[in-house]
């Protein structure tokens, strides 16, 4: 990444320049000082501290690491949903985790990510900006490079991302729009379990908006519109309005669906580089689709 030191610019260090003009966060400036090419003033490296020059251009090495990460390459058949040097967008099957865990190495969206690219002969590093619960499917934004994680970790804490789902609950929300809001907290004892509040304050603020797609007897199908990021979001707060989705045994039934009605249809935001802005839709998954049409007539 190449860029022109302004008029204006003039005689300011170069460590503000890179964290001003191209939002290089200080972790990535770490990293970048660790390489003789990471930081390059008309070709020659700087120290951070010095001042830059109008007309000068800086350049900023954000190729991926030239070495693959410590990931075993599964072939999942993970669909990539789209690529260009900096971002990685995949598609995620409901039923395998987003990334290795300690009990559950194998058999992840990462490890089938890293079995794209072994087959193509190319290094890989597995960056997730978003995530996605073993049981959830749909879209997860992945950066390519340390530049475009350092600049998509501050949207998603901006709120620059925004995010879609598609659900299916068992319950019909009172209004056919609407918003919930409230406070997330972990629930005493071990597991990820998640409890919702609607005034107690103790726990971390969440936003979830809502529209009602189609409703029959027993439930509805929703779009699902997450304005902060918290673990669980989604499903608890849902089943914190009488409205637990579909096949969710954590906060539900896992009896009466297939699986857990739960899908990340599209993600919008903003290129890391070129600023345009990019929406990619990850068409619904086969069961929940099939569920759509034959409760609400729905073709998703």
């Amino acid at each position: 990444m190449r860029y022109t030191v302004q008029k204006e610019q003039d005689g300011v260090r170069l460590r503000t320049l890179l964290r001003s003009r191209l939002h290089c966060s200080a972790e990535l400036l770490k990293d970048l000082r660790r390489s003789e090419t990471g930081v390059l003033v008309d070709g020659r490296p700087r120290f951070m501290r010095d001042p830059v020059r109008a007309g000068e251009t800086v350049s900023v090495d954000c190729d991926r690491e030239t070495e693959t990460a410590d990931l075993f390459p599964d072939d999942l058949g993970i669909r990539v949903l789209f690529e260009d040097g900096a971002l990685l967008l995949l598609e995620k099957p409901a039923g395998i985790p987003t990334h290795p865990s300690r009990g559950h190495p194998r058999g992840t969206l990462a490890n089938g990510a890293a079995f794209l690219f072994s087959e193509r002969g190319e290094p890989f590093v597995f960056r997730p900006i978003t995530r996605l619960d073993t049981d959830v499917s749909g879209v997860v934004l992945c950066a390519k490079t340390k530049y475009a994680a350092s600049r998509l970790s501050a949207m998603i804490a901006s709120g620059g991302i925004e995010k879609r789902y598609l659900a299916i609950t068992d319950g019909v929300p009172a209004e056919e729009s609407g918003r919930i809001e409230g406070y997330i907290r972990r629930a005493e004892g071990p597991g990820i379990q998640r409890v919702f509040s609607f005034s107690d304050p103790v726990g971390k603020y969440a936003r979830t908006d809502y529209t009602v797609l189609a409703k029959d007897g027993r439930g509805a199908l929703l779009h699902v519109f997450p304005r902060t990021g918290r673990t669980h979001q989604i499903r608890v707060s849902l089943a914190a309005i009488g409205c637990p989705i579909a096949g969710d045994g954590f906060y539900g039934e896992e009896s009466g669906a297939s699986r857990c009605m739960l899908h990340a249809r599209e993600i919008r935001f903003s290129h890391p580089l070129t600023g345009e802005t990019l929406a990619v839709v990850c068409p619904a998954e086969e069961r929940l689709a099939k569920e759509a049409k034959e409760r609400f007539g729905t073709v998703l």
